[in-house]
């Protein structure tokens, strides 16, 4: 009894390290970041969950957790980001969620949030009509294949872990990434 309770807990423990990831629709958001260079995909990120939670955030360094200014427009987010990174200062103010890189360990006091670099994604509709097309073209003999699947979009996935409804109200705030440069 005592092992399978152990076992449990462990995977408790490993799901609670994996969190929740979202696949949010990025189109919008990198040509807002193509328009101004001085914007990044993680600081819409930072700055959505500043929002969703209305508590402070920061980024997790090698030092630790560096609280961010994300009420701040997009651009300066960015840069507080880059500058934390670079020489941060650690706080022992409690942060709600801090933004950390891939293979992070995420903080237990705070929701940890990792952003994945953007790719394209065709929809499970449009993955199954290209290769419908591509059957058809190779049973039928036909010397070409063309696919009339949708084209694929760029999508980000943002992992959270601590924070399971955190992840939805970040993919929320991204769908309108113009009202989080106001």
């Amino acid at each position: 009894a005592l092992e399978s309770s152990v076992q449990r807990h462990l995977a408790e423990l490993s799901a609670q390290r994996q969190g929740v990831v979202v696949q949010v629709p990025a189109e919008r958001v990198l040509r807002l970041v193509k328009q101004d260079r001085a914007m990044t995909v993680e600081a819409f990120v930072l700055r959505a969950a500043a929002l969703a939670l209305g508590a402070p955030v920061g980024v997790l360094t090698d030092k630790g957790a560096v609280a961010v200014d994300a009420s701040a427009r997009v651009s300066e987010v960015a840069a507080s980001i880059a500058a934390a990174r670079a020489n941060g200062q650690t706080t022992t103010e409690p942060l709600a969620a801090v933004l950390a890189r891939e293979n992070a360990e995420p903080l237990t006091n705070a929701a940890t949030i990792v952003v994945g670099a953007p790719y394209a994604a065709v929809s499970a509709a449009g993955a199954r009509a290209a290769l419908d097309g591509a059957l058809d073209a190779l049973i039928g003999g036909g010397a070409t294949i063309s696919a009339a699947a949708e084209p694929a979009k760029p999508t980000i996935d943002v992992r959270v872990t601590g924070a399971d409804s955190l992840a939805a109200k970040i993919k929320g705030y991204l769908a309108n990434p113009e009202l989080l440069t106001l």
